[in-house]
Order: structure tokens, then sequence, then C-alpha cells
């Protein structure tokens, strides 16, 4: 069935991603039209993260935010289409990357590790990154349970150079590439299993965060950046590094992790419509008696 799926959908989608942006931008407001008005998709995860985030807002202001998300999240998913066929001109037209805070880095033969949250375009930001920089990227990537949309998805995401790995490889692909700089790019913001988490206070509340990024940087002493992703105006974004550490060694796991979390929500509440409300983020529940050794 899942096969059926793909056979179904693929050409359908593989032809539309060759409509200018401009179509696909109608398209998008139609949809926003679906998810918010119609299907009502996840409004009430939504709502809830929202509400539980920023509890100083009005329901207006919340209404306000989940309906610009919304508008957002149509965009999110016509620009991932579009990202089977957009060309490298085009990309290098909608991401704009400054590439030459690596050089330094580049230039003494050290990689690096790039943290991104789920704000702004994270899939663009894979492909312009990739496509801008004259360094070899490396992109770690959750692995979707249907094998013919992960090859597609693996295709597209590497479409202009990037080399993937599935999370589960990505120590084991760290230390193949250890002698080649190398710019590893991640998002660190995903649900972690929340017994091997670092638990920090995010939003008003205890969050679970994956500890490997953090253990990379520590394990290879890399020079640690978080990347934020602005949405400057519709389809073109803004992927400014910001330096946690270049001397991970010198920190511990723990506050690189605290650091970075610092300048997730700072851009989240920059731009609260620009980050994925739909995901159920917190689903996994702060319990002292459990988690309590790897409260930060």
């Amino acid at each position: 069935m899942k096969d059926f799926m793909f056979y179904l959908y693929y050409p359908f989608l593989k032809t539309l991603s060759f409509l200018p942006m401009r179509v696909l931008y109608l398209l998008a407001d139609a949809l926003y039209v679906v998810l918010y008005h119609i299907v009502s998709y996840r409004k009430k995860v939504v709502y809830y993260n929202l509400k539980l985030s920023f509890p100083e807002a009005s329901e207006n202001v919340i209404t306000e935010i989940q309906k610009d998300f919304y508008s957002h999240l149509a965009d999110l998913i016509v620009e991932s289409v579009k990202s089977f066929s957009i060309s490298k001109k085009e990309i290098l037209g909608r991401i704009d990357f400054p590439t030459d805070f690596v050089f330094k880095d580049f230039g003494e033969q050290r990689s690096v590790l790039l943290l991104l949250g789920h704000c702004g375009n994270w899939e663009w930001a894979g492909l312009g990154s990739s496509a801008i920089t004259p360094f070899k990227m490396h992109i770690v990537y959750h692995q979707l349970s249907n094998q013919k949309f992960d090859a597609l998805m693996h295709a597209t995401r590497s479409r202009f150079g990037a080399e993937l790995s599935r999370m589960e490889e990505t120590l084991r692909s760290m230390v193949r590439l250890k002698n080649i700089p190398t710019a590893t790019c991640l998002v660190a913001d995903q649900n972690p299993t929340p017994e091997t988490a670092y638990w920090i206070d995010f939003l008003h509340r205890k969050t679970a965060f994956f500890k490997g990024p953090f253990k990379l940087a520590q394990k290879f002493d890399l020079p640690c950046y978080y990347v934020s992703n602005v949405k400057v105006s519709r389809g073109h974004y803004q992927l400014k590094p910001i330096l946690i550490s270049s001397k991970t060694h010198k920190m511990t796991e723990q506050e690189l992790a605290k650091v970075y979390v610092e300048l997730l929500e700072k851009d989240i509440k920059e731009n609260p419509a620009h980050w994925l409300w739909s995901h159920r983020r917190w689903k996994h529940k702060y319990t002292p008696s459990l988690y309590e050794s790897n409260v930060l």
C-alpha cells in the first residue's frame, strides 16, 4: 500500500515542482485555507503548544500567531515540493548564507558542526548551503518509514553535492570524514527518547533535547555554530551562523546544549510563527523522579 501511494503521488508532485514559485504560492494560499479552516490540521496541538509557550499572550495574539503559522506551513509544503527540481541558480537567489565564517577553520583543516532548529525552511537551508559552499556538506537526517519516499528525499537533499547520513550512522560517518574539512549540519530540536535526553528549560517548561549533537562536538572538538534561519520575505531566508564555541573541548556537553537552546528560544520569540508548532514536541512529560539527573 505504501508503494502504491508513492507511485500515485510522486509523478504528481514532481510535475508540480516545475511550476514557477508565484503559481505554487497561489496553491499555498489555497492550502492554508484547507489546513486551517477546513481540516483543522493539528489545530489543537498548535494551540496548546502556543498557549503554554506564550502564557502572557492574549487570545487574539495566539490566534494571529496560529494563523501566520499555518500560512507559513503551507509555504513550507509547496517549497518542499519545489525542492525536487529547483535549480542551483534559484536556490542561491532564495538563501542568504555567508560562508566566510568557516574559512579560518577550514584553512586550519578543522571541520565544523552546524546546529539548526525547525525554524524558517530547514529543507531549503540544507539545499542552499550545499549549493553555495565550496566545502563538503554533511547533512544528518531522520529516516522516513517509507523506503521509497526516504530514497526520494535522500536524492533531493543531496542534489547539490551534500553527503547525507541517517541519525544512527552519524558517528560512523564523522569518523570516516574526520580527515576531510567538513561542515556537519543537523536539526537539533527533534524529540528524543526521554530517558536518554537532557531536560532543559525551554519556552516555559522542561523540554527533552538530544545529547548526541553536543557529544559529537566534544568528541571531535568541533567549532560549534547555531544557525539562525529567518524568513525575511516569502520564499527568501537568511541563515546566520552564531558561534557557540570554537574550543568545544573547554566546555561541557551540558553547557553547549544550554547555549544552543537559549539561541533557539530567542529566534522563536522573535519570529514565533516560523517554528514547527504542529510537531508534538512536548509529548514526553518531565517526571522529576525519572529524569532529574539529566536536568540542566
